[in-house]
């Protein structure tokens, strides 16, 4: 402000006339000023700070009603898809990919381009994954495109330090990268013309219910395969498991349980559901007074063989940390599901066929957060 400067140079010109006068008439009118001046300074400032408060709560307020307006929009967009008249609209979408009207009931495009879907259709979604057996306890997330996720498997333990004493030695990690590529998990069924002449929620309550369900169920087979697949040793590119070799027992529990990392929190078994059957018939022969899985959550794959029909050297049990250990990307979203419709190809059967793609990543993303347990040689 240039009164400002002005007032500051004129106290630097009567500090020198101060200096330079000994008059004492005059000595006392250039003090007076002095005070005046300081007066004003202060006045004028006081002034400049109240505008840019003013300011600053005028920008602050703008703000506010920006990401109110946008949250009433997200709020609208959400009540809008949850109408009969939006969700028979995307019943249409999926059927003809034509989104003309689906957009149009809504306030704004959804985010990203996407057509916003219906809450309940998420929700079917949600309900297929809780009801998978290992899915469900695998850790989720939706970033785009690949997605690598770091992970220790060596290096030394954390130390106590005292205030003043010396630096600790430096210590030892060794880390690897997990690369999560997504691919489409695919379910084809086939629907009646009927079913396809459905509308709004009959219609799409079928459809998901029956495709969800069954890409869920293929990524606990995936889970199963990764886990199967690790090496012994880890490296740069890929966590390790621990293998045993023992027979169906007690004990066989236990050990697998404790060749898990530290990290290992929430073990679970994985089986097929005769092998489950063979660990009962040992618990019962052998007159065991308590549980022979130990209290643990037991869960069924139909991939790992029945321990009597497995051959020797052939993994019958998995022990491992899903939660901790797998991790489930999906980069276009969870409740995204896309389909495609065939109307064609079994034209003469009077069916419509329905493909359904999920695009997603699963991988094993911690070191010895699985321990698969082989059948051991017959003994001689």
């Amino acid at each position: 402000m240039d009164r400002l400067k002005e007032i500051e140079t004129r106290k630097n010109e009567i500090k020198k006339e101060l200096e330079a006068t000994e008059d004492k008439s005059k000595l006392e009118k250039l003090s007076k000023e002095v005070d005046d001046l300081l007066a004003e300074e202060r006045n004028l400032k006081g002034v400049e700070e109240r505008k840019a408060i003013t300011k600053k709560l005028e920008e602050n307020l703008i703000v506010a009603n920006d990401i109110d307006a946008e949250m009433r929009m997200v709020s609208a967009n959400v009540e809008v898809r949850n109408t009969s008249k939006y969700i028979d609209a995307y019943a249409e979408y999926l059927k003809t990919k034509d989104d003309t009207e689906v957009r149009s009931l809504l306030t704004d495009n959804a985010t990203g381009g996407t057509v916003a879907v219906p809450t309940f259709v998420s929700d079917i979604v949600k309900t297929s994954r809780e009801k998978s057996s290992l899915a469900s306890l695998a850790a989720c997330s939706e970033i785009k495109g690949n997605f690598e996720q770091q992970f220790e498997y060596a290096g030394s333990d954390a130390t106590d330090h005292a205030e003043g004493a010396a630096d600790n030695e430096e210590g030892n990690i060794s880390l690897g990268i997990v690369k999560l590529i997504p691919g489409y998990v695919n379910k084809m069924i086939s629907i009646s013309k009927e079913v396809m002449s459905l509308r709004g929620t009959a219609f799409l309550n079928y459809i998901y219910d029956a495709i969800a369900h069954k890409i869920f169920l293929k990524l606990d087979d995936k889970i199963v395969a990764k886990a199967l697949a690790l090496p012994a040793t880890a490296t740069s590119e890929s966590p390790s498991a621990n293998v045993i070799t023992v027979e169906p027992s007690s004990k066989a529990v236990v050990d697998a349980v404790c060749n898990l990392s530290d990290e290992a929190n929430k073990p679970v078994l994985i089986m097929n559901k005769l092998t489950y059957s063979y660990f009962k018939d040992v618990e019962r022969k052998s007159n065991y007074n308590f549980d022979i899985f130990e209290g643990y959550d037991v869960k069924y794959s139909s991939k790992l063989p029945a321990y009597e029909k497995a051959t020797a050297g052939a993994v019958y049990m998995i022990a491992g940390d899903i939660s901790n250990g797998v991790q489930l990307n999906f980069p276009n979203g969870i409740d995204n599901i896309e389909f495609v419709f065939d109307t064609l190809t079994p034209k003469k059967k009077s069916l419509v066929e329905i493909s359904g793609d999920s695009y997603v990543a699963a991988d094993v993303v911690a070191d010895k957060a699985f321990c698969l347990v082989k059948k051991p040689a017959a003994s001689k």
